[in-house]
């Protein structure tokens, strides 16, 4: 009441203690009907179920590590966000230098994950359908909790050959040419085994030839 939370807009609690921060985020909320608060929570595990229940919170233990991870191993990938369901996540990751001129379509597999933000000489982008890969991107990704074992394994394998910039459109192509050649392909055996039904003379060839 001293802190005149009566007339606060926002609160944040940030004290020593897990459960006087989520106390106090709760009370906030519920009893003053505070709709913006945050707590700070030293337990990962506490954080995530609080967050669950609507209580938006920092977990301070996740975010040092995840920043200590960062300098030390680059190349692995950062969780930077979950969803408070848990079901979605947003990764960081170096793009791996196969990548590097291909197109970011190469790295989206439907609603399991996909590439949306890359800072690229210290300035964010949204990727779009033309943005091509370059030495030094920090990439954001979407994915789902089930899929990123599947975006590590992606990533690992490198970039596909014939998939550089406009690569996707040359393979689409040969697809296609492909998929004529197959087409008349079984048109023509069709046609050859339409003929050796009807026979010479017209005549059914199981029946040899004659015709009743």
């Amino acid at each position: 009441m001293q802190a005149g939370i009566q007339e606060a807009n926002a609160v944040a609690a940030v004290t020593s203690g897990d459960n006087s921060n989520i106390l106090t985020a709760r009370i906030a909320r519920e009893t003053f009907e505070i709709s913006h608060v945050v707590a700070r929570i030293k337990s990962p595990r506490r954080a995530v179920i609080y967050q669950r229940l609507g209580i938006p919170t920092v977990a301070t233990v996740s975010w040092t590590v995840d920043q200590v991870a960062r300098r030390l191993l680059p190349e692995e990938a950062v969780t930077v966000w979950t969803d408070p369901t848990g079901e979605v996540n947003m990764v960081e990751h170096l793009l791996p230098e196969s990548f590097c001129g291909h197109s970011y379509a190469e790295l989206t597999d439907g609603e399991q994950f996909q590439p949306i933000l890359v800072t690229r000489g210290g300035q964010s982008r949204l990727v779009g359908p033309a943005t091509v890969g370059q030495e030094g991107d920090l990439v954001h990704f979407a994915v789902r909790s089930d899929a990123v074992a599947h975006l590590d394994r992606r990533l690992a394998e490198g970039a596909r050959p014939g998939g550089g910039a406009g690569g996707g459109g040359r393979d689409r192509e040969r697809d296609r040419d492909r998929d004529r050649d197959r087409k008349a392909e079984r048109k023509a055996m069709s046609a050859e085994a339409a003929s050796a039904a009807i026979g010479p003379a017209g005549g059914d060839a199981r029946s040899g030839g004659r015709s009743s």
